[in-house]
């Protein structure tokens, strides 16, 4: 326990996920500097709260990182490790070409304006795209938030040539 004025700060091991938690504190376990004691804090309901849900990791993704050979149709799967849903907030996806990074196409999130040739089911994100050219390396990138595991906590995306590229 750190005091400092008229804050106190509880320092504990980590919290578990998705978990409710209550705070109790006996009575006259502290007290003002005049020496009036704190009343406590005694019901499981006077101070509770639940912890975020865990942030979504990608599990998977196919093609994989690196693959060659994809074919110019093939729809990209992107698995995560806990149940996926797109963010309300505007976001985007976008599918890059390597060599330049230039935008070869672009997907928005947006809740329910979300683009419809993106779609999620479960753990799994699919992007239905235009075909891809012959022997053209790609890279997918999204936008931190467009994401988000069913209990709300942001996906942080990845903005990078080296998470996710294909040809």
């Amino acid at each position: 326990l750190e005091i400092n004025t008229n804050n106190l700060t509880i320092n504990h091991i980590p919290l578990e996920y998705n978990t409710q938690y209550y705070i109790t504190i006996s009575s006259s376990a502290i007290e003002s500097t005049t020496g009036t004691p704190f009343a406590g804090i005694s019901l499981n309901t006077d101070w509770a709260f639940t912890t975020e849900t865990q942030a979504p990791n990608i599990s998977s993704t196919n093609p994989t990182n690196g693959d060659s050979g994809v074919l110019i149709g093939q729809d990209l799967t992107i698995t995560f490790d806990t149940d996926i849903q797109f963010s309300d907030a505007f976001n985007r996806i976008r599918v890059r070409r390597y060599t330049d990074n230039s935008i070869y196409e672009t997907f928005v999130v947006e809740g329910v304006d979300t683009d419809p040739t993106l779609s999620i089911s479960a753990r799994t994100l699919t992007i239905s795209h235009i075909d891809f050219e012959y022997n053209t390396r790609y890279y997918v990138t999204i936008g931190d938030g467009a994401i988000e595991s069913t209990g709300g906590t942001p996906f942080s995306g990845f903005a990078d040539n080296a998470t996710w590229n294909f040809t």
